[in-house]
């Protein structure tokens, strides 16, 4: 695991934007915001492997890692909106897909602490690109998106935890598929 962290830090250093959120058009308003998780694989896939990384945990993750997922998503959002500078966005969003995915896909339960520092700044990095995006009724938006974001982890956690004959299956692909996403977002930019 130092290895892979070691590797995909320095990928960060050297790889360029991969443009996965910003610029892709602006967003305004609760509607916006409601729809807006539901229009790319990447928002999906990550909610989705959030999902079921939570359920794969004791009790006490089941709980704190969405949460600790939303609030630091409404973080990222606030440092976006008020105009903080974080160049590294795009990176960061591709190198936590490629973290998070090969976690997934391992199958193996890390360190507590380090999974939720993990979480937390991929949600950060996606609050910020989101709080980018917003013209206008930032708050609305934002509404729209958590109300959002907390349905599919919510269906995502129901989901994976009663699949059990199909568990691993299910995990695999979505650990892949993350993965694969990440790595297109890196060497696209």
């Amino acid at each position: 695991m130092k290895k892979l962290i070691t590797n995909t830090i320095l990928l960060f250093l050297v790889s360029p934007a991969c443009y996965a959120h910003i610029g892709e058009q602006a967003v305004t308003g609760l509607w916006q915001g409601l729809l807006h998780p539901f229009t790319g694989i990447d928002h999906i896939l990550t909610i989705l492997v959030i999902g079921m990384l939570a359920t794969k945990n004791s009790d006490a993750m089941k709980r704190s890692l969405p949460v600790a997922f939303l609030c630091s998503m409404v973080i990222g959002f606030i440092i976006s909106m008020a105009n903080i500078s974080f160049d590294f966005t795009e990176n960061a969003i591709a190198i936590s897909s490629v973290i998070l995915g090969v976690w997934l896909l391992s199958g193996k339960h890390y360190n507590r602490a380090l999974l939720l520092l993990l979480v937390s700044g991929t949600a950060i990095a996606h609050g910020y690109a989101h709080g980018q995006e917003v013209v206008g009724s930032s708050m609305h938006y934002l509404a729209g998106f958590v109300t959002s974001v907390c349905l599919l982890l919510l269906v995502t956690s129901l989901a994976f935890k009663h699949a059990s004959p199909i568990k691993n299956k299910i995990q695999s692909l979505s650990g892949a598929t993350i993965t694969a996403l990440g790595l297109f977002f890196i060497l696209q930019g």
